[in-house]
């Protein structure tokens, strides 16, 4: 059977563009799909988000995005990951049950948080009142019940992230843990200590 060349480099590029290494290429087709400019920046964008990524593993976003413990960044904050479930949102186990990180570091140390809780409740207080402006002004009702409709859902939200936060100003994460070498350790001191 006999194949027109357009169809055939549809194919082959349909091909190509579904490999995930491929696709830094796709934002720089207009310099052509060989030329060095094209490979040099999809390079640098490659080389972005594999290495400067900041929403990527090892960082402090990482651990505030999905709530997980700060040091390991395997084990989750919080007993449940639904924070509108009234009776778990804010409880958290004492310590991450994969590195034995201290999420309780001393007597109030969550006070802190509060800071964060308070600056966070801020900004979504100024945006949303700066929208509310544009349609209605300066009128005190449709500025309070905006506020209230989108401040309430999102207590939970901010209770949580806030505490995550405050511990990761304290907490790094260290990359031995993904190798193991944390675990055995501990597994270690814990048969030492028993003996």
């Amino acid at each position: 059977k006999s194949i027109c060349s357009n169809c055939k480099r549809s194919s082959n590029w349909s091909n190509r563009s579904s490999t995930a290494n491929d696709l830094p290429y796709l934002f720089f087709l207009p310099f052509g799909k060989k030329s060095k400019l094209t490979n040099f920046l999809a390079m640098g964008l490659k080389q972005f988000f594999t290495q400067r990524n900041p929403f990527r593993k090892g960082t402090r976003t990482y651990s505030v995005l999905h709530l997980k413990c700060p040091q390991c960044q395997e084990a989750d904050l919080f007993l449940t990951k639904n924070p509108y479930d009234l009776k778990l949102f804010d409880k958290m186990p004492d310590r991450c049950p994969v590195c034995n990180e201290d999420f309780v570091r001393e007597t109030g140390f969550y006070w802190g948080a509060m800071m964060v809780s308070h600056a966070t409740s801020t900004i979504i207080a100024v945006i949303t009142h700066v929208i509310v402006h544009i349609f209605y002004g300066w009128a005190v009702l449709p500025n309070v019940f905006a506020f209230l409709g989108v401040f309430i859902p999102l207590i939970p939200v901010i209770f949580r992230s806030s505490r995550a936060i405050w511990i990761n100003i304290f907490v790094k994460y260290h990359s031995r843990w993904d190798l193991g070498f944390g675990i055995k350790t501990i597994s270690i001191l814990t048969s030492s200590s028993n003996v």
